[in-house]
């Protein structure tokens, strides 16, 4: 690690960090790149969205860690986005995720909280709505999970010693309701969204049965594994792989002097992702993207009145993927279908707010991440 640059600024000062104003991609020669000594065994590694290793000016994680001498995370570890807010706390031992691990919401407010011991989750872990009300309490063991309590977001308790129905948010807008009895999944359960189904699944003693969406054709598509995730979707094992981009694109300069809170979908961007993926999965006209292979990258703009608008390529996916323009307007239709956002604001006034997607198309998938790019100038 030696002749790395020291960090001048304090760890949470990652939004102060002087990025470059190029938005094009730039090279990443070698790891030593990709993370900044700033103590004796502190270290900041930076991330992009998909949890892989690039510069700093391209970051959108952050993770202050120490490392072991056989260069693995030690002991505690905290996580912040570009903003400086803390997203993910957690701890190391013996190469091991061991201890409590927290995840935030961007108001502070825990949003889950666990153990791990000896790399598995273990024990209680509880979950919160962003309000800071009880969401439910889950039980992991060695083979299984169960469901303890659950609360609706009035806060009434639906599910108490294992029994009743649960009805709890389940990300952007969606619901998932279903029977819990003895502590596990039992009969129809299904997810919605703004009062229309997403998808319905079958269980019997905890067990997955079968699962379809709706769709638009006659016959319902069926599926063989559960789309059911109760929280996380941070998996902590992804940074542990070290793994680092050849190439990535700087982040636009933060604007450090206007505080500006980013466009919320729902009061929670934490599942526009799925959201969209699950609207994209129900159109017709998305047959285009399982066709193709790549990653693509899209911007966006919420406008002051929280209208998306000004859907288009990337100048670099749109030389790439030149003969593909009919993506924009699936992707205009998908994200049109989500419905309106909460407008970005800068002292407490509505502005337009650009954001970005970046779509990974692999073999009958498609993985979708999102990030803030910031205010139109």
């Amino acid at each position: 690690m030696a002749g790395l640059l020291v960090l001048l600024l304090s760890v949470p000062s990652f939004g102060q960090i002087n990025v470059l104003t190029s938005e094009k991609p730039v090279k990443i020669e070698s790891i030593e790149e990709t993370y900044r000594v700033v103590g004796p065994d502190s270290v900041v590694f930076c991330y992009n969205y998909n949890w892989r290793l690039v510069k700093p000016e391209c970051a959108t994680y952050f993770r202050h860690t120490k490392l072991s001498e056989e260069g693995y995370f030690t002991g505690p570890f905290k996580e912040y986005n570009r903003q400086a807010e803390l997203l993910y706390t957690g701890a190391y031992a013996q190469k091991k995720k061991e201890g409590l691990f927290q995840e935030f919401y961007r108001n502070g407010k825990t949003k889950v909280a666990g153990h791990y011991k000896n790399d598995k989750l273990t024990g209680n872990w509880e979950l919160f709505y962003e309000t800071g009300e009880p969401k439910c309490v889950l039980l992991y063991t060695e083979n299984s999970v169960y469901i303890l309590s659950a609360w609706d977001q009035a806060g009434n308790q639906t599910v108490k010693n294992g029994n009743g129905t649960m009805n709890i948010l389940f990300g952007a807008n969606e619901y998932l309701q279903g029977l819990v009895q003895d502590s596990v999944m039992e009969g129809t359960w299904t997810s919605s969204t703004q009062g229309m189904p997403i998808f319905t699944e079958e269980f019997k003693k905890g067990e997955f049965v079968s699962g379809q969406f709706p769709g638009r054709q006659k016959k319902p598509n069926s599926y063989k594994n559960s789309q059911i995730r109760l929280f996380f979707q941070h998996d902590f094992s992804d940074p542990e792989k070290f793994e680092f981009m050849a190439t990535c694109t700087p982040n636009k300069p933060m604007r450090m002097a206007v505080p500006t809170n980013p466009p919320t979908y729902h009061q929670d961007n934490s599942w526009v992702a799925q959201a969209l993926f699950l609207k994209l999965k129900r159109s017709r006209l998305a047959t285009s993207f399982w066709q193709k292979r790549g990653q693509i990258n899209f911007t966006f703009v919420v406008n002051e009145k929280g209208v998306v608008k000004d859907v288009q390529l990337t100048e670099e996916s749109a030389k790439r993927f030149y003969l593909y323009l009919d993506l924009v307007p699936v992707m205009q239709d998908a994200l049109a279908s989500l419905g309106d956002w909460a407008p970005a604001t800068q002292k407490g006034q509505p502005v337009a707010y650009k954001m970005s997607l970046s779509v990974e198309l692999n073999e009958a998938t498609i993985g979708i991440q999102y990030r803030n790019e910031g205010p139109m100038d």
